[in-house]
């Protein structure tokens, strides 16, 4: 078999010895990289609708998108995590049509003047207040001491005023994010003398979020495997499901770029399921959550980290996420978790689920895509959860990887042609398939080699001689979500 040379020419007879060296490829090593997708303050550095990479400084985030922006908090949500990530954000400038949302604490219900020195704590946007209660104090000068303890709070996520004890919440932030600071008491029961007395009204009236679509076509083909986006209004989805999209979009056969956008939403179970059933993207996936204490775009930025973390290399991305803690994330009060039912219901209508363990921490139940029907409306379970996607794409580029460094710069020739250094037959990239196919099975992305190779097909194009096209059918692991047990209760067991 003739030997060929990159570099090295036949005409050379000045002695003696030539060596050329070139890569024999390497293994496929998978980095890839969480984007977080949010809001910046005027205050930040970072240029508005361009990524930027999150270094290990300390607070950098801070500097580059505002204390107490939204994008900020996201940072620090994504760190706690997924620690060793590599992060990179994408800042968004407010909307100028925009509008904030604002909410009140009213300390003009307490019982006072009290007759004992007490203490009073709020929670806005799960950030912990507490100012002392004197027998002196009126509802006007605790509202003063309230504003003295938000302003110490340089990474609070929003501003406030104080008429007379009415303390009036304003988020930072322009848009409908804002509507998910929650405001309230005693979150972990009874925290004070006065507790229950504090009226609140729920943050309310936050519209129009940022465009995202000068923003998405900045990134260009720089990959981002995970991207959070906590933004859940139909304009939004729609600009995120373009940008990812089959056709034309990041999983497109001519990009293959790939990737997968992970959000949250807070509303109630009925909203969140017409939210749900209103989409069809496997690229997509949104979890559920209602009053809980942390604000929707660190829930956002938790789940997607947490799911960089364990969904980005083999065999760990073929694992269920179910049972792992989100950090930093609080959870709704016993009276506002969902249901069993109402969790099967959501989980049937396209939208991910959460538990609370004994301990109170949040921990992922099932995230899913949104994908429920094939293209001819017919119901399909092939792309629910969202480990499918993520070995989809790790054993495309594994294979793409395999392929291109074997056969990326040969000659094609027929299946009967001798086998030939620099030469490649539809018999030997089919050889290399079920070679990677074969360590990808050992890495438990895919299963049932031997059905693989009865089904694949590789064959030249009937009217391009240059081009190979190839049937691939593949079998990826599942993951062990339920067990059911019929259980026979006997008074006896029969001798």
């Amino acid at each position: 078999m003739p030997i060929t040379f990159e570099n090295i020419p036949n005409a050379m007879r000045v002695p003696l010895f030539y060596a050329e060296l070139t890569s024999g490829g390497t293994p496929f090593n998978s980095s890839e990289r969480l984007l977080l997708i949010g809001q910046k303050l005027s205050t930040g550095s970072a240029a508005a609708n361009v990524p930027v990479q999150i270094t290990g400084k300390q607070l950098v985030e801070e500097t580059l998108f505002g204390a107490g922006s939204m994008l900020s908090d996201m940072v620090k949500a994504a760190r706690k995590n997924s620690p060793l990530q590599e992060i990179w954000a994408l800042p968004l400038a407010d909307n100028a049509a925009g509008v904030a949302a604002t909410g009140q604490v009213k300390l003009t219900t307490l019982t006072l003047p009290v007759t004992t020195a007490t203490n009073l704590t709020v929670y806005i946007g799960g950030r912990k207040y507490t100012v002392s209660v004197t027998t002196t104090d009126t509802a006007t000068t605790l509202g003063a001491k309230f504003l003295t303890e938000f302003a110490a709070d340089t990474q609070a996520n929003f501003t406030a005023t104080n008429a007379a004890g009415v303390l009036t919440i304003t988020a930072k932030h322009k848009g409908e994010l804002g509507n998910s600071i929650d405001l309230r008491n005693d979150l972990y029961g009874n925290e004070s003398a006065l507790s229950g007395q504090v009226t609140f009204v729920a943050m309310a009236g936050g519209a129009t979020n940022p465009v995202l679509t000068t923003a998405l076509a900045n990134l260009g083909d720089s990959d981002f495997l995970w991207i959070a986006n906590p933004y859940t209004d139909a304009v939004s989805i729609a600009a995120m499901s373009a940008f990812m999209g089959d056709a034309s979009g990041r999983w497109s056969p001519t990009s293959q770029i790939y990737g997968h956008v992970i959000s949250a939403a807070v509303n109630t179970v009925a909203n969140l399921s017409t939210l749900g059933n209103g989409l069809n993207d496997q690229h997509l996936s949104i979890t559920g959550v209602y009053k809980s204490p942390t604000p929707v775009w660190d829930w956002t930025a938790a789940l997607a980290a947490k799911a960089a973390l364990h969904l980005s290399a083999a065999p760990e991305l073929s694992r269920p996420l179910q049972f792992l803690k989100l950090e930093g994330i609080m959870a709704p009060a016993i009276q506002d978790r969902f249901t069993l039912t109402d969790k099967n219901t959501l989980l049937y209508d396209g939208i991910g689920t959460y538990t609370v363990a004994r301990d109170g921490s949040v921990q992922i139940e099932r995230m899913i895509t949104t994908y429920k029907t094939n293209v001819q409306g017919t119901t399909d379970a092939t792309f629910l959860d969202i480990q499918t996607l993520a070995q989809s794409q790790f054993a495309v580029r594994y294979l793409r990887n395999k392929v291109v460094s074997r056969h990326g710069r040969t000659a094609l020739a027929d299946d009967t042609a001798p086998a030939q250094n620099g030469v490649t037959r539809p018999r030997d990239i089919r050889n290399t398939l079920i070679a990677g196919y074969a360590e990808l099975a050992g890495l438990s992305v895919v299963e049932n080699q031997s059905v693989f190779e009865q089904n694949l097909v590789v064959e030249r194009n009937a009217t391009d001689a240059n081009r190979i096209d190839v049937s691939l059918p593949v079998d990826v692991v599942n993951q062990l979500r339920v067990i059911a047990l019929a259980g026979n209760i006997n008074l006896q067991f029969a001798a």
